[in-house]
């Protein structure tokens, strides 16, 4: 039986692979990173099928000579661009991560690297790899899958298919538990999106699934398609995924496999479309090469404009059809290395030489004589944080708030800081302050996690579900102790999109219930958001011996941007409350406000106070500990 080629497949994927592209790139498709889950169904659907065509001749060499000549020649071309561009590019701090990155892909880890690696602080940093993550998954699931169909080889196809179902029940199962509990890990790791890859396989083990019922066929696989693209169009970054949010797309792509077994529908002819289809095959370089020229750019570009997201889109096109012609093709085809062990040795090579230049850089710390002082100065800025303290739901229950100032349990707490990594980012400054004023002060901070009782949280890497018992712990913890003073201050307009009315509503029960504790409250503005990185925008300025002062913030781009939540927060004053406007601290000589001061950034990031900016905030936080009545 000759394996028939499926045009609608690789129309399919480029249904998978232009929300991805978009949703990178910031082109509007804020769900577009569920087309990764499309891929996976396919690749499941099309392994299994290769596997179970191989039938009683299936060798293992065989099978992973076919895999690497599909993903290992322009992995490589990929990687060793990026390793090049990146000497050029990229700061120490960033280089020694690419080489690490480098040796994770390279031992095909790269999802369990990133997944032990990224944080909520680290997620906007340079990663031009980042996207070898899903790539990994494919390739650990290329291992266990054979394995799984040789143990099931002597049973009946109905037995093989109920094992494969069974599998994707149990790792379903865990998805939607894992994604609440331990949501990175969950979006990461194999287990957890294992479900996913295993929807295609059960569909290729049972190719008689459906029969010539053509409408009923024409349905599924219109639906099925429409729920790839709602899923892509509806969800956002604050979608709880995987979990039950995949099942949209995935079971979209496993109606649209499934319907167009027998025969194609209307719905598989338009994906079987040249122009379909030949984007579909070019999706594969495609994904390698978008990721790391949008991280590049964002890395030497402050601010990227639209026109220049969609060039760069353009450009991954030309550079993805150029490797698919002279790369990916030669190779699959043996016109290239055509002896199975040469191409072996090319493999191995390959691995080798990644791995070696990876581990390279990263012992080198990034080869920083690559860069002069005062850019390395700037750059470092990446790391001049302190207290990046995740409070947790145990600690705040317990009452094992962060300590800052005077150690003594014995004194009465002075002021409890509480909000998200906004707060995180200034409790250096504030334990300075508090240890000058020999004041015996608290903290209770959980990233993108708001400062409210009764407020969702929604971001991966919030507290989530747990989040208003969390929130009413650290409530509970100001009237058991008697805290004199609460400092609420967040990322305020990161909230501000909430339910119309949310923030102030729950602002104002969270006000009310502290000042019945007797706590005197301080609600904290936003500091000014440059909304790009601000250490490599710094180093990049200096590099070139720029004008650094020209990334300053017009005051008045910052008071518009802020001005809904500045006005719900300073409603506030009227009742009693202290409103705290850091503003004036890191505002320059000429009316704006600066980034950099003395040859030190004031950012760690695009949004984050840096040491050296919270440090600026000194006066504010002395007047906050020297209050004693309403007025500031």
């Amino acid at each position: 039986m000759v394996h028939r080629y499926h045009p609608e497949v690789d129309g399919l994927r480029t249904v998978a692979v232009l929300p991805v592209l978009l949703f990178h790139a910031g082109l509007g498709v804020t769900g577009g990173y569920v087309g990764v889950d499309v891929f996976f169904v396919i690749s499941g659907f099309l392994i299994t099928g290769l596997i179970l065509h191989d039938g009683t001749d299936f060798s293992f060499v065989k099978f992973w000579e076919r895999r690497l000549r599909r993903i290992a020649p322009a992995a490589t071309v990929v990687v060793f661009t990026t390793l090049v561009v990146g000497w050029f590019v990229l700061f120490p701090r960033d280089l020694v991560n690419l080489g690490r990155s480098v040796v994770a892909q390279e031992a095909f880890v790269a999802n369990i690297y990133f997944w032990r690696d990224l944080n909520y602080f680290a997620v906007d940093e340079a990663r031009p790899l980042l996207h070898a993550w899903s790539l990994a998954v494919e390739e650990q699931f290329y291992f266990c899958l054979p394995l799984l169909l040789f143990v099931l080889r002597r049973v009946s196809k109905d037995s093989r298919f109920y094992a494969l179902a069974a599998a994707t029940l149990v790792s379903f199962v865990c998805s939607v538990h894992g994604v609440r509990a331990h949501p990175s890990a969950t979006f990461y790791l194999l287990p957890t999106r294992a479900w996913e890859l295993l929807i295609g396989a059960t569909i290729a083990v049972r190719p008689e699934l459906t029969r010539e019922h053509r409408w009923t066929n024409e349905l599924l696989a219109f639906v099925g398609l429409a729920s790839i693209l709602s899923a892509a169009l509806l969800y956002t970054e604050n979608t709880a995924f995987p979990g039950e949010a995949a099942l949209l797309p995935c079971l979209g792509a496993g109606a649209v496999l499934v319907s167009n077994r027998q025969r194609l529908t209307l719905t598989g002819r338009l994906l079987a479309s040249p122009a379909l289809a030949s984007v579909g095959k070019l999706s594969y370089s495609l994904y390698l090469w978008h990721w790391p020229l949008l991280v590049y750019a964002g890395y030497m570009v402050p601010r990227l404009g639209t026109g220049d997201r969609v060039a760069l889109l353009l450009l991954s096109a030309g550079l993805a059809w150029l490797t698919w012609k002279y790369v990916e093709q030669p190779l699959r085809r043996r016109s290239v290395l055509t002896h199975k062990r040469h191409f072996f040795a090319a493999v191995g090579t390959s691995v080798g030489a990644g791995i070696v230049v990876g581990l390279a850089l990263s012992a080198s710390g990034g080869a920083p004589s690559r860069w002069s002082e005062d850019v390395l100065r700037y750059a470092q800025g990446k790391s001049d944080s302190d207290f990046r303290v995740e409070l947790l739901l145990e600690s705040a229950r317990s009452g094992e708030l962060i300590g800052l100032g005077q150690p003594d349990q014995g004194l009465p707490i002075e002021l409890l800081v509480w909000g998200d990594s906004h707060a995180m980012s200034i409790l250096h400054a504030v334990d300075m302050c508090c240890s000058e004023h020999h004041f015996r002060c608290t903290g209770a901070t959980h990233s993108a996690t708001a400062p409210l009782l009764d407020f969702p949280a929604e971001n991966l890497f919030s507290l989530r579900e747990q989040a208003p018992q969390y929130n009413q712990a650290v409530a509970d913890f100001v009237a058991n102790h008697r805290v004199k003073r609460v400092l609420l201050t967040a990322f305020w307009s990161s909230y501000r999109d909430e339910p119309a009315g949310k923030l102030e509503a729950s602002l104002r029960e969270t006000v009310r219930v502290l000042r019945h504790a007797g706590a005197e409250v301080f609600l904290m503005k936003d500091v000014p958001v440059p909304s790009f990185d601000v250490p490599i925008a710094l180093a990049r300025t200096a590099a070139v011996g720029g004008d650094v002062a020209t990334l300053s913030i017009p005051l008045a781009q910052h008071r518009k941007l802020n001005a809904r939540v500045n006005a719900v927060l300073e409603s506030f004053s009227n009742e009693g409350v202290h409103v705290v406007d850091p503003t004036s601290a890191l505002r320059g000589p000429t009316g704006r406000t600066v980034v950099a001061l003395d040859g030190y950034a004031l950012y760690f990031d695009h949004h984050h106070l840096s040491t050296h900016g919270a440090m600026r905030l000194r006066p504010v936080i002395d007047d906050v500990l020297a209050a004693s009545a309403p007025s500031l």
